[in-house]
């Protein structure tokens, strides 16, 4: 492992030879390849801190006890900013995330994110979200497209999002439609092929999505 530190930029990197790991679900895991890792501050004033990241991945092996093959390829790069106002005080915060490529395989398992982007910001009292991303899976013998239609909308305030869609789509197409955009009183409804399939009424229905958390934290 070989690591740099000047404060203003870290960077780290691990070379793996032959390396064996015991995992719970497939015993013995044989690695080799490399992980990096880069994170520099490019902006530091009183109004403004930025922060860019990114992490690389490129290891393979097999599974010791079947010869299976394994892998771990792509690269995820992050910005995180801070607003302050004239007193200091933190104003605004937004994390964005990007993924160009990024891939698994465990034996006859494979799945890879292509194109994904996530968006969160926090201002005002409120969290905004906005994602984007391509699911391809052996599991689903195909892919799905994920896409917020519109931005959720969550106020520190609230239980559940006041607005936002959820598109899903592959060979149908499927929404997740949230506060006032379901056009009830319910907090959520899932549409398919233009049908409403299922109703919510209070965000501990939704545990699936928001992780059981609320003012958004999803």
């Amino acid at each position: 492992m070989h690591y740099s530190d000047t404060g203003e930029h870290y960077q780290e990197e691990w070379t793996l030879n032959d390396c064996v790991v015991t995992t719970d679900s497939e015993g013995d895991i044989r690695l080799s390849g490399t992980f990096s890792y880069d994170e520099q501050i490019v902006v530091d004033t009183a109004e403004r801190y930025e922060e860019q990241a990114a992490e690389h991945y490129d290891i393979e092996g097999e599974i010791v006890a079947s010869s299976d093959p394994v892998a771990m390829r792509g690269t995820i790069g992050s910005v995180s900013v801070n607003t302050y106002d004239s007193l200091g005080s933190l104003s605004g915060e937004t994390d964005t995330f990007e993924i160009d490529g990024l891939e698994f395989q465990i034996g006859s398992q494979y799945i890879a994110i292509t194109l994904g982007d996530e968006s969160l910001r926090e201002a005002d009292g409120e969290t905004e979200i906005d994602f984007n991303g391509k699911l391809i899976g052996s599991a689903i013998e195909g892919y799905i497209e994920v896409t917020t239609e519109k931005t959720i909308r969550w106020p520190d305030t609230e239980d559940c999002p006041i607005e936002g869609v959820v598109r899903i789509e592959s060979d149908g197409d499927a929404e997740l439609r949230l506060g006032d955009d379901t056009g009830s009183t319910r907090v959520a409804e899932i549409w398919v092929d233009g049908q409403a399939i299922e109703t919510y009424s209070s965000c501990d229905e939704l545990a699936f999505f928001f992780g059981g958390g609320s003012g958004g934290a999803l």
